[in-house]
């Protein structure tokens, strides 16, 4: 748990992500992401990201777990490795779906932002 003294790292702003979506406060997971960032691009508005994660969150996937696996970090700029498990909900019996991720982060007023995420899917 974060104290109000304490700095969020990168690998923080993450989790806060996976734990939002997770619950359903994509106008939080909106927020995470850095101005200038592609998912800011397609998704411009929080409500137009809301509408996008309903549907996936609720008719096709199950978010499951995320890890982080390594943070590097320099004075302006991170990035950070991790894992997420979805459940899928479109097959029966249900699949554990992977997806290895590499997030990099940048401060912007002097809080971390996701600026991009590469990826890919481990089977």
């Amino acid at each position: 748990m974060i104290k109000n003294n304490e700095k969020i790292t990168p690998s923080d702003t993450i989790t806060m992500r996976g734990r939002c979506f997770a619950d359903g406060y994509y106008c939080k997971v909106h927020a995470l992401y850095a101005d200038d960032s592609d998912f800011k691009q397609f998704f411009p508005e929080s409500a137009d990201y809301e509408d996008h994660a309903k549907h996936f969150q609720s008719k096709e996937n199950r978010f499951l777990n995320l890890t982080i696996k390594n943070e590097k970090i320099t004075e302006d700029m991170a990035e950070v490795s991790f894992m997420e498990e979805f459940e899928d909900l479109t097959t029966l019996p249900t699949k554990i779906i992977k997806y290895a991720t590499k997030a990099v982060l940048v401060k912007e007023c002097d809080t971390w932002r996701i600026l991009s995420e590469e990826r890919t899917i481990i089977q």
